[in-house]
């Protein structure tokens, strides 16, 4: 994986960065951002040092982002590379969901908010089990993440049979 942008200034003191991505990259509020050292060519093989996430878009190639988290030790610097894997510059990433998507453990479905995250960053869900166990949508030859939540459970009279189903189906 290439990272697609880099930072093109920073402002420590106020949690800042400016990048080189902006309005002709496609690029919206919100998106967030792994930061990693300018020398990195694979993403997958380099230590993540910092998120930022986009506040404003300045202009067809800036935007101004916020610093999520960082290490004091190794500060974000200019020429830093950035890299997210659902946002690509001008394209839109296809993505599957399957399965109980309870982000924050307190039992209940978060897929909604999950669909809209993924729509906050420029991607589309291809397929997705919704909370009957429905499979809407269908995987296609440019899906490119399936995200597997955890598998249902059949409660007595309830219709998780056909969650299961749709879960392994989908797998």
């Amino acid at each position: 994986e290439v990272a697609e942008g880099l930072v093109r200034w920073v402002n420590q003191r106020n949690g800042t960065v400016w990048i080189n991505l902006g309005q002709s990259d496609n690029l919206r509020r919100q998106v967030r951002f792994s930061v990693y050292n300018a020398d990195t060519n694979d993403v997958t093989k380099a230590a993540k040092k910092a998120s930022i996430e986009v506040t404003q878009i300045l202009g067809e190639h800036l935007a101004e982002a916020r610093i999520v988290e960082d290490v004091i030790s190794d500060p974000i610097m200019p020429g830093d590379v950035i890299y997210t894997p659902l946002w690509r510059p001008g394209e839109q990433q296809h993505v599957a969901l399957a399965g109980d998507m309870d982000i924050d453990g307190d039992g209940k479905s978060d897929l909604k908010l999950l669909l809209d995250v993924i729509s906050l960053n420029n991607a589309v869900a291809d397929l997705y089990v919704d909370d009957n166990g429905k499979r809407v949508g269908k995987l296609a030859t440019t899906t490119r993440f399936l995200v597997l939540g955890n598998e249902p459970e059949i409660k007595k009279g309830d219709k998780g049979d056909d969650a299961v189903k749709a879960y392994s189906l989908v797998q």
